[in-house]
């Protein structure tokens, strides 16, 4: 069985050191999930490569390691970038028209329902959110990881 561990960091810094220690913990890339405000913009005229590199610096290396990265905007949540398996549910709730309810897609994915809520506000203030997906049995020793300060 797996289960649904979910951490909020008060920055990217904190949020991409999170993700180091749980990779060298030897949890796969694919049981990672990053939601992360955007907190800077490209000027409009700026070219696309610009703009890429800005959202990449709002991420950070950690991402780069997480499949599905992108920018998504999500209604009632300023833009934000997601990477891993946290990118993949959230693209598929907004294809399937329910991106209205972010939190009950977070709460199908393992995540409590009011925590998922709880998530989504922090989010609104700026904070970086950190899911994995481990195995049960090894539920003990990511929570630690994903306790400890970065």
């Amino acid at each position: 069985m797996t289960v649904t561990l979910s951490r909020l960091y008060a920055d990217d810094a904190s949020a991409n050191a999170a993700i180091h220690a749980l990779c060298a913990a030897g949890l796969a890339p694919e049981g990672i999930g990053l939601m992360s405000a955007v907190r800077a913009r490209a000027p409009d005229d700026a070219p696309a490569d610009a703009h890429r590199a800005g959202v990449g610096t709002v991420a950070g290396k950690a991402a780069s390691r997480l499949a599905d990265f992108g920018l998504l905007v999500l209604p009632g949540v300023r833009p934000v970038v997601a990477a891993g398996w946290l990118a993949a549910m959230i693209a598929a709730a907004l294809v399937e028209g329910t991106a209205g309810d972010i939190s009950a897609a977070l709460a199908l994915a393992g995540v409590g329902r009011q925590a998922a809520s709880g998530f989504l506000s922090n989010l609104r203030k700026g904070l970086a959110l950190v899911s994995i997906r481990v195995p049960a049995q090894d539920r003990a020793r990511y929570e630690a990881i994903l306790a400890s300060p970065a």
